[in-house]
């Protein structure tokens, strides 16, 4: 759902509040007469029960109204132990509970942890690297569970290594990537058995490739690598040209690379060039040049040819950065001082448009308060080309409220789409205004099924940082895929009001933790209009009930000491095949035998669009 259209633009006198009819007639009326109540008092609302009549289309159960038996859903499980075994951090457990459709309950068994031997070593002993764990099963939105480890320095003894703690029979993907970046990276597939040893051999001839490059800027120094084109991680060693020529070693088992080639200019050049940030070098560009993978025959012999186009002079890129104005932000431009202003090419001018490298340039400057003209003023070096140009607004204390004007809510984010290329008979882009836009906002009043308010839930807006999918109103060169995450609370009334950026959110009402309601989840919101607010009514409802125990599998007392507190969190997985994203729809801690009680949202309650 795109929301774009509807405006209810309309803040609520001090203190007011409304019943979920009221508001529902406002809505469907255009705003017009909003009912009045008497504020709430700010106190906890529970769901609690005797009898099933007490729970509407629900029913009673140890004192709470949970959700009968109904839609089936898979829930993907994180569990994180509330204390460390040996001294280690805590090792997280993905598990699948599957086809839940109403109460549960089931024990978990957690998979053991297990020390695996790891050495990273060459003919000479050990190689010093970061060694890289990454569990498998890894789903956007789902907290990381990597985690890396620093192997023993060269030369260490013949059986050093680590031991790292890692869960038995869990598939893992372990990389090894050496300081020595005269070395590959290394990575092997790797599932975790106990008293079992995990080695990369660095004693070994690597297959390497050699690469001459034509259209390296005069003065300037060119590092070499490739990268995994899917990842962007480096699946080469690291080189600087020397008079044209490189030559990479590769890491066996990819499929195809890309080269990526950064230039670095020297301070000398950069110093020369023009009065904007003088004496600072001009910041590293990159070409990408798709090649072969390794292993795979090529068409020719000796070194491969790489010509690189020929990017335009750099440029100053100056203006000045205005605040959104009074009304919506309680700070003057001499209060802010300073603001950090990004450019980041889509597309640079290059002088051949025949050449097969992608160019890509990132530039960062300051606007900084100018006492003589009362202004943030910036001014950045660039090469020239489309740029995605970011203002990142200055933070403003304090919630914003729907009994609240916009002042405490801030501006939002400056993004746009900019071409950043000076006249002909000049050096620099001078006169650049970005102006630091409104917010929308999400709004809306929580309530139990009795109609008390809900105070205190907090309601979490993820940003997804979508660059597609939003339609923008005519006129707006706005880019979405920067939008940023943010969270609210609801007021002793119930209502809430979070001001977000354009684009696209998952959006999660979170009732307090002992208050015994669901979470509500709004998947896909989709903002398109920067001036308006979009209001819900929203009523927390029985949640699905999953209560069990955690226990380790062939854990001791120690093991399962380690299971106090610790932290179950239940995820909804959306979206299809690449487009695959887990939801958080549930939360609970484990008491001190490891049984727990995890109230998560029901599946008619993840909806697509705000309510």
């Amino acid at each position: 759902m795109i929301l774009s259209s509807q405006r209810c633009s309309r803040a609520l006198p001090s203190g007011a509040s409304l019943s979920r009819a009221g508001l529902l007639v406002g809505l469907l009326g255009g705003c017009a007469s909003l009912p009045q109540e008497e504020p709430a008092a700010n106190q906890l609302q529970e769901n609690t029960c005797v009898v099933d009549a007490d729970c509407g289309e629900d029913r009673c159960r140890d004192g709470m109204c949970v959700a009968r038996p109904g839609e089936e859903q898979d829930i993907t499980l994180r569990i994180t132990p509330g204390l460390a075994l040996n001294g280690s951090d805590p090792l997280p457990v993905q598990l699948t509970l599957s086809r839940v459709d109403g109460p549960t309950e089931r024990d978990l068994a957690l998979p053991q942890p297990v020390g695996v031997h790891v050495r990273v070593r060459d003919g000479n002993g050990a190689v010093p690297a970061e060694v890289r764990f990454q569990n498998s099963e890894t789903i956007p939105g789902m907290p990381s569970s990597s985690f890396t480890r620093s192997s023993p320095e060269y030369g260490a003894d013949e059986d050093d290594g680590m031991t790292v703690l890692l869960n038995e029979g869990e598939e893992y993907t372990v990389r090894a990537e050496p300081i020595d970046t005269s070395l590959p990276p290394l990575r092997l597939p790797f599932t975790a058995r106990q008293e079992h040893t995990l080695e990369f051999d660095y004693d070994v001839e690597f297959e390497t490739r050699e690469y001459r490059i034509t259209g390296i800027p005069t003065g300037e120094r060119l590092i070499v690598q490739a990268v995994d084109p899917a990842t962007g991680r480096r699946v080469s060693s690291i080189a600087e040209t020397s008079e044209g020529m490189v030559r990479l070693a590769f890491a066996p088992g990819h499929e195809s690379y890309s080269l990526d080639l950064t230039v670095m200019a020297n301070a000398e050049t950069a110093s020369a060039q023009g009065e904007c940030n003088t004496g600072r070098p001009l910041p590293r560009y990159s070409f990408t040049h798709v090649e072969l993978g390794v292993g795979q025959p090529r068409q020719q012999s000796g070194p491969i040819l790489v010509s690189l186009p020929a990017v335009m002079d750099p440029i100053d890129y100056e203006g000045t950065v205005e605040l959104c104005g009074a009304d919506h932000l309680p700070v003057t431009p001499a209060q802010v001082e300073r603001l950090k202003v990004s450019l980041r090419s889509t597309a640079l001018l290059t002088t051949d448009s025949t050449q097969d490298a992608r160019v890509s340039f990132h530039s960062e400057a300051e606007a900084v308060y100018d006492k003589d003209t009362g202004t943030l003023r910036f001014c950045a070096r660039a090469l020239p080309g489309q740029y995605d140009v970011v203002v990142s607004p200055p933070p403003v204390s304090g919630a914003c409220e729907r009994s609240q004007d916009r002042s405490s809510c801030g501006c939002g984010i400056f993004a746009e789409s900019r071409l950043v290329k000076a006249p002909a008979d000049r050096r620099d882009q001078t006169g650049v205004i970005l102006t630091l836009p409104t917010m929308p906002s999400l709004s809306g009043v929580l309530m139990t099924q009795g109609r008390d308010p809900m105070p205190g839930a907090t309601i979490d807006a993820v940003a997804r940082g979508a660059s597609t999918g939003i339609e923008l109103i005519e006129g707006d060169r706005g880019v979405t895929r920067y939008n940023r995450s943010r969270q609210g609370t609801s007021a002793e009334d119930g209502s809430f009001r979070v001001p977000l950026d354009v684009g696209a959110y998952d959006v999660t009402i979170k009732p307090p933790s002992e208050s015994g309601f669901a979470w509500l989840v709004s998947r896909d919101v989709l903002i398109a209009h920067r001036m308006e607010e979009f209001v819900g009514a929203f009523t927390m409802t029985a949640p699905v009930a999953v209560s069990g125990v955690l226990r380790y599998v062939d854990g001791d007392d120690s093991h399962q000491a380690a299971l106090t507190g610790a932290v179950i969190r239940a995820f909804s997985i959306v979206g299809e095949s690449d487009e695959r994203r887990a939801i958080e729809i549930g939360q609970a801690t484990a008491d001190d035998g490891g049984a727990f009680m995890l109230l998560v949202s029901r599946p008619e309650l993840q909806r697509e669009g705000w309510y």
